[in-house]
């Protein structure tokens, strides 16, 4: 798995990538109450669009 990377969400997830040989991706969040309301939060529409670019 040590050639896998990781894409999750906070907590222990950086630890779990680290125990299992992985890299940490890093975390993609927006915030939204309403379906499509996620649509709306412009800085996360702009972190997502190179998110995954150097998986």
């Amino acid at each position: 798995m040590s050639a896998k990377t990781l894409w999750s969400c906070p907590c222990m997830m950086r630890r779990t990538a680290a125990y299992l040989g992985m890299r940490w991706g890093g975390v993609l969040s927006a915030t939204g109450n309403r379906p499509g309301d996620v649509l709306n939060d412009a800085p996360a529409l702009v972190a997502a669009k190179n998110f995954f670019q150097d998986a």
